[in-house]
């Protein structure tokens, strides 16, 4: 989704790439541990690539859209953490189990943030105590995750990543459109 500004904000959404699916879009280092048949495996090289260019969005992606009409727009990533239900309380049984993620967006695309959190809900400051899931075991499933929603990285070329030449991939690579 993006913030237009055409007098008044408007969030626009791209049905063209929303495919509402994870199937193929998630990219693990293969790094010694097998890599799920629907996941694509890439070098440990391409896989730091991929997020160090992640969190290096462009500056007009970056402009948070309130600003966008000053002299000198503000741009910076956002993030935003989150602790969604995972398994209800059972009365007298167990307690309620949250998971922790955390979501880094481009400024611009700060109006996904808001559609996460709508959702799921905030889970405030991660630098107080009272909001650390690590430090509330009875409640924490163990498990954190990290989301980067970073639109930019389809203009990386294959090469400039670590990706393997056609000619040096294995059958798996070819298949999977790595190389």
């Amino acid at each position: 989704a993006y913030i237009l500004l055409s007098g008044q904000p408007q969030v626009l959404h791209n049905p063209l790439a929303d495919k509402r699916t994870t199937s193929g879009v998630f990219h693990v280092a293969d790094y010694g541990l097998p890599v799920p048949a629907d996941k694509i495996a890439v070098p440990l090289v391409a896989y730091a690539r991929l997020l160090k260019k992640a969190f290096e969005p462009p500056e007009d992606l970056n402009t948070l859209p309130y600003t966008a009409n000053w002299e000198k727009p503000a741009s910076s990533m956002v993030s935003l953490q989150l602790r969604p239900l995972v398994c209800p309380e059972i009365p007298g049984v167990s307690p309620e189990k949250r998971l922790e993620v955390r979501f880094f967006v481009p400024g611009g695309c700060v109006a996904n943030l808001d559609f996460v959190e709508s959702i799921f809900g905030n889970a405030g400051d991660p630098n107080l105590p009272e909001c650390d899931a690590g430090l509330d075991t009875e409640h924490w499933t163990g498990t954190t995750g990290c989301v980067v929603l970073a639109p930019h990285l389809r203009k990386c070329l294959k090469k400039d990543l670590g990706l393997p030449h056609v000619s040096e991939a294995t059958e798996l690579q070819k298949a999977k459109g790595v190389c």
